[in-house]
């Protein structure tokens, strides 16, 4: 998803009073690590299935997210280069990046995490 359909749906998610400041933010051209605090404060995690796999996986790296949330999330990720970063980032259960170790299909993504996640 390029940076214009981003923005887009972020402009979509963000509608009401509580989300002036984000969509100013947006407005304004900011990057999503100046959006990413406004997000949680104005309670984005509602949205949280809608997000881009990018944002998903900052947001898990900067959001205070319980376990769950972050292992669902984790299942439900398809860029293989998220998929990596968020296994190496978010301290998930081995169990959860071997299910997803053995799904990597991109042979650059494979030998990353492999050397990195320490599948068994």
């Amino acid at each position: 998803m390029n940076y214009n359909e981003q923005r887009k749906l972020a402009l979509e998610l963000f509608k009401g009073d509580k989300y002036t400041e984000l969509r100013q933010a947006i407005n304004d051209g900011k990057c999503f690590n100046s959006l990413l605090p406004l997000a949680e404060k104005a309670g984005a995690i509602e949205f949280w299935d809608s997000f881009v796999d990018e944002w998903i996986y900052k947001a898990g790296c900067k959001w205070s997210l319980s376990e769950e949330v972050l292992e669902k999330a984790f299942l439900k990720l398809k860029n293989e280069k998220w998929v990596y970063y968020a296994g190496y980032n978010w301290n998930l259960p081995k169990e959860i990046l071997t299910e997803v170790f053995l799904k990597l299909k991109e042979d650059g993504w494979v030998c990353w995490a492999g050397c990195k996640w320490n599948p068994p």
